[in-house]
């Protein structure tokens, strides 16, 4: 294990040090001194004062790159996964039977989605609607939105074209993303909702512009407190009312995923069968900041799911107690391979604690 102690001026051909060539991105100049071990920063000083530097490729020590943010805060769940995907751009990020894509590869198009939506005219604040049936789109859309300082207004492709009218104008928002079907079923409300300004189908010249014609964009600056995620409730007791996710509770609620249920790393599968609008849509971000692999299926179907384990390593699902129920009584998962199912976790209703122990019982039997 190397350590050492580096203290330099910042020069444009870069710093050796050891025989590992170390280099810095600092537009001010300056003499910086950090303290590294083994490709990990572990102490920093500035004589100037007044700059924060942060670390932003975790690699060897001849691979390091480092450059000041922002001044004050930034927080941007975009810029997490483009962390991940500088470090391992290899990794195998999202795939849904149409699409396949590597973080790096991941990354690219999120990056040009953004630029693409800022070309739109939108601006940081401004609110999206993605209303999509489960495809590999609706994830690189969420993050394209962010990158961008947007606000994802993520809504269930079964709703009533009412039900997303109202949604969209409480939310008022200025752009809606729709799967081919559900854009033209949607298409009236160009019109009825006044903030709308345009609605785009993922399959189409609308969506290719978005990827081909903005100028690709790096996750912009933010704070802890901007909005993320409109998250609407179901409308049980009412008309749906929106509840804000801030990056800040994305960002906390991912920790607390690795606290309370695993820890996750590149080796991870998330399996989504559940609409990535609701909870398997924000259980998609652990997975997604430490390098795991989502797997997206169109609808729940008990056969797309036994084959997806019996494929995929280490996987995790979230499922609403419904869908275990099925799960349970579901003839083809008695003589199934269950044996790279890790963990299941649900929420969206009571469960029962006769399915839990039924599905526990035969997924320890494979």
């Amino acid at each position: 294990m190397r350590r050492g102690l580096l203290s330099t001026t910042w020069e444009k051909s870069g710093l050796t040090v050891g025989g590992s060539t170390v280099r810095f991105v600092d537009p001010t100049g300056g003499r910086v001194q950090l303290t590294y071990d083994s490709g990990r920063l572990l102490g920093r000083s500035d004589p100037r004062g007044g700059t924060e530097w942060r670390m932003t490729r975790a690699c060897s020590a001849a691979d390091q790159v480092f450059h000041a943010p922002h001044r004050g805060s930034m927080v941007n769940i975009a810029a997490l996964l483009f962390d991940i995907a500088r470090r391992r751009p290899q990794l195998q990020a999202v795939s849904d039977g149409v699409h396949a894509w590597t973080y790096g590869e991941f990354a690219h198009r999120i990056s040009r989605i953004a630029g693409g939506l800022q070309g739109h005219g939108l601006e940081p604040g401004d609110r999206v609607m993605l209303c999509m049936e489960n495809c590999a789109e609706f994830l690189e859309m969420l993050f394209a939105c962010w990158a961008a300082g947007l606000c994802a207004v993520p809504v269930n492709a079964r709703l009533h074209a009412a039900e997303v009218a109202h949604i969209a104008q409480d939310s008022r928002a200025l752009l809606l993303v729709a799967t081919p079907g559900l854009a033209t079923s949607l298409g009236p409300l160009e019109r009825a909702v006044e903030t709308l300004s345009a609605i785009i189908a993922t399959v189409g010249d609308g969506y290719a512009a978005l990827l081909e014609r903005g100028t690709p964009l790096r996750p912009v600056a933010g704070s802890p407190t901007d909005r993320a995620w409109l998250f609407y409730t179901s409308g049980t007791t009412g008309k749906p009312k929106g509840a804000v996710l801030t990056h800040r509770n994305l960002l906390f609620m991912s920790h607390c995923y690795y606290a309370d249920i695993d820890a996750l790393d590149e080796r991870d599968t998330c399996l989504h069968a559940g609409p990535l609008s609701h909870g398997a849509g924000l259980y998609a971000l652990p997975h997604l900041l430490r390098g795991g692999h989502q797997v997206v299926l169109p609808h729940f179907e008990v056969e797309a799911i036994i084959d997806a384990v019996r494929r995929h390593p280490r996987v995790s699902m979230f499922a609403a107690p419904t869908m275990l129920t099925r799960l349970v009584h579901a003839p083809a998962v008695a003589a199934a391979d269950l044996a790279n199912l890790r963990t299941i976790f649900y929420g969206g209703g009571p469960m029962s604690v006769r399915a839990s122990t039924s599905f526990t019982v035969r997924a320890s039997r494979r």
